[in-house]
């Protein structure tokens, strides 16, 4: 059964996550908020935060996370893949940020958030290659 809202055909609708509409368009209903600037050092925490693309072919970027350093030594380091079921949320979600900045500061570890491409607009695997 086709639906129609003031916007278009629906294709598909994963309710409360997405909706897709036949001329390719994508809707995602929650998950977009995004902290843009990343902290040049968060007021909570100490932890700075700088955005970087990881591969320029494909623009796959990723938010590094760092603790404030009393002295210079070799730290861990974290790679973290944010949830969303490929399809919403990114790795600049306030959910994410606010969450890996205590992470960071409390485990003393350097964080690597990718920012993978998301479905339906690609498919899986690609948030996998991506990563």
């Amino acid at each position: 059964m086709e639906r129609k809202n003031s916007s278009g055909e629906i294709a598909h609708e994963v309710l409360p996550l997405i909706r897709v509409f036949k001329d390719g368009r994508v809707e995602r209903l929650i998950g977009t908020e995004e902290v843009v600037p990343p902290s040049i050092e968060d007021p909570k925490t100490s932890v700075s935060s700088k955005d970087v693309v990881i591969i320029p072919e494909t623009g796959v970027s990723a938010r590094l996370y760092v603790p404030k350093l009393i002295q210079k030594k070799k730290l861990p380091l974290l790679v973290y893949f944010h949830g969303g079921g490929f399809c919403i949320e990114t790795t600049f979600s306030p959910h994410y940020h606010y969450y890996l900045n205590e992470v960071v500061s409390q485990a003393n570890v350097v964080d690597v958030s990718v920012d993978y491409k998301r479905a339906p607009e690609h498919y899986v695997p690609i948030a996998f290659d991506d990563s």
